[in-house]
């Protein structure tokens, strides 16, 4: 099988998702890092948090760069 993954996605970088916060009642980005790869998507996390998924196709709507690199 092969899985075609975008350049932008790459394992151990760091992106920003769009997620609900609880805390706040809104929306939030949160920095989380890549961890691996599904057929469609990638997993990720931030420190002490549970891990998430998000298709590749998410790129621009929930998921992006951070423009400044760490």
């Amino acid at each position: 099988m092969v899985i075609n993954v975008p350049d932008w996605c790459i394992i151990g970088k760091y992106v920003e998702v769009l997620m609900y916060d609880p805390d706040y009642g809104e929306y939030h980005w949160f920095e989380e890092k890549i961890l691996s790869y599904s057929t469609d998507g990638f997993f990720h996390q931030a420190h002490n948090c549970p891990v998430y998924h998000n298709l590749f196709s998410d790129y621009g709507l929930t998921v992006r760069e951070i423009l400044i690199s760490r």
